[in-house]
């Protein structure tokens, strides 16, 4: 079992509390939280199975480039931006990173990379009982 796929999902989730709570994000309730969490966090269940006889894709999307950008960066600050749909969102990774890898000149050893892993998304393992949408970080009463 790995336990750095739970820890990247559980920090992500008290760190977007954290950002909420400082008001850098419009989101205010855990169940909105939670929905952001699990749909951004396909890229770090991905990048966290390339490992062992494939750790070439791993440290691509780790390594910085001569301009100094990282692959994964490029991910989430640029390419992906409106383009995850929660419904998709595995799927859309997957797309989003191929486009990387083309530009980045491995995109054929990627290409064999994801069509030889199995992966189940780790994220649907976590559920949210009772009313999360009842949970606030954040609204005009806290403001006041």
């Amino acid at each position: 079992m790995d336990v750095n796929r739970n820890a990247v999902l559980l920090v992500r989730l008290f760190t977007e509390i954290l950002e909420v709570r400082k008001g850098w994000s419009d989101m205010r309730t855990l169940d909105e939280i939670w929905c952001h969490i699990v749909c951004t966090n396909p890229i770090h269940e991905i990048i966290s199975l390339m490992n062992g006889r494939i750790s070439k894709l791993k440290f691509w999307a780790n390594t910085r480039r001569k301009d100094g950008s990282l692959p994964q960066e490029d991910f989430k600050m640029k390419d992906s931006v409106g383009r995850l749909r929660c419904t998709h969102a595995y799927e859309d990774t997957i797309n989003i990173l191929r486009e990387i890898a083309y530009r980045d000149g491995i995109g054929e050893y990627y290409d064999s990379y994801i069509k030889a892993i199995v992966f189940f998304p780790k994220s649907v393992f976590y559920q949210l009982i009772g009313t999360p949408e009842n949970v606030f970080f954040r609204n005009e009463v806290m403001e006041d």
